[in-house]
């Protein structure tokens, strides 16, 4: 494992975008729209760039998943693509993702070492957003496929003068590149699985995935609770409160249900209770109140005011990571003062 010290200094001889040439675009967008920004956000890196695009994938079969990663890399000059399947011992779609990614860098650092290839700024895409976030913020304890990407990424940038960047591009929107890379992916998990021990991290993904598979299913196959089902979004593999904190999840979970410390809460179960708000005084103290109407908090706050930040309640509540992390501790600060 590399140390905080030595995964700053690789960090700093890398790139990471999350976001298109256009950042408004995103996934809310018609397939025709994010496929159009994709090939733009492509073109804009220049021709004599290696260009790599990676995915990774897994596949239930009789209760058991197996998982495969696929890279495709194109030199400067070549008319082809040199591309590469594999499985890993993880069993998780991030697991794959990383591992793909590994294997991208180091098979260009063996190419160039080799000298069957021209050094060149790399540039690599992938649709995997939490992959891209572990390399721009990496922890203090990696992963092991993330621990060689940063090594490789150092060693690429102190033997050759190569930086790379690493670009998200959206899946599933007929994209070559990205495209060859998901088949790739997806017959990796019909290779035989390799026999290698797992580390206590692979081990954690592959029950956080289980976990979060097994409630998403639960959530929409139970029989009780349907009037709350229809009204309440539920649990999804897309939405990034599974990256918050322990304390990070409490909060934004209680408020998306409404179970949470205030005033409306309060009078359900004590009639003559006084759901006014304790900051205004004035309105019943609701969720949304609390996030964007108090014109106590607001001004004195300012975090998620309209105006301010361009939030409305689908954001604050359920945004990406740093929205909720942002949403989170307002919460805990208000409701504490």
């Amino acid at each position: 494992m590399a140390s905080p010290a030595l995964q700053k200094t690789l960090f700093n001889q890398a790139e990471v975008r999350k976001s298109l040439i256009d950042p408004e675009v995103n996934k809310k967008c018609t397939k025709t729209v994010l496929r159009n920004t994709a090939r733009k956000t492509v073109a804009q890196y220049p021709a004599d760039s290696i260009k790599v695009y990676t995915d990774g994938s897994t596949r239930e079969n009789l209760g058991q998943k197996t998982s495969g990663y696929g890279v495709v890399v194109r030199f400067p000059g070549s008319t082809e693509n040199d591309e590469i399947l594999g499985t890993c011992s993880g069993r998780s779609n991030y697991v794959a993702e990383m591992v793909a990614i590994q294997n991208a860098v180091e098979y260009i650092e063996e190419r160039l070492n080799e000298k069957t290839a021209q050094p060149s700024p790399i540039v690599l895409f992938t649709d995997s957003l939490s992959s891209l976030q572990a390399i721009e913020s990496p922890a203090d304890t990696l992963p092991e496929p993330l621990a060689k990407t940063l090594a490789c990424v150092g060693r690429l940038q102190e033997k050759h003068e190569i930086r790379t960047t690493f670009q998200y591009v959206p899946g599933h929107v007929d994209m070559e590149g990205n495209a060859k890379a998901d088949l790739l992916a997806k017959l990796g998990t019909k290779l035989d699985p390799v026999d290698e021990p797992q580390t206590f991290e692979q081990a954690r993904a592959i029950v956080d995935e289980w976990a979060r598979d097994k409630w998403c299913k639960s959530w929409e196959n139970g029989n009780t609770g349907r009037e709350v089902w229809q009204n309440l979004k539920g649990p999804s593999k897309s939405d990034e409160w599974w990256q918050l904190n322990r304390e990070e999840q409490v909060t934004i979970a209680r408020y998306r249900t409404g179970h949470c410390p205030i005033g409306a809460y309060f009078a359900k179960f004590k009639p003559n209770f006084d759901s006014r708000c304790r900051h205004c005084q004035d309105d019943v103290e609701t969720v949304n109140h609390i996030l964007y109407e108090c014109a106590t908090l607001h001004p004195k706050h300012g975090h998620l005011s309209e105006t301010k930040a361009g939030l409305h309640e689908e954001l604050a509540l359920y945004g990406d990571r740093e929205a909720l992390r942002r949403t989170a501790a307002f919460l805990v600060r208000v409701i504490r003062e």
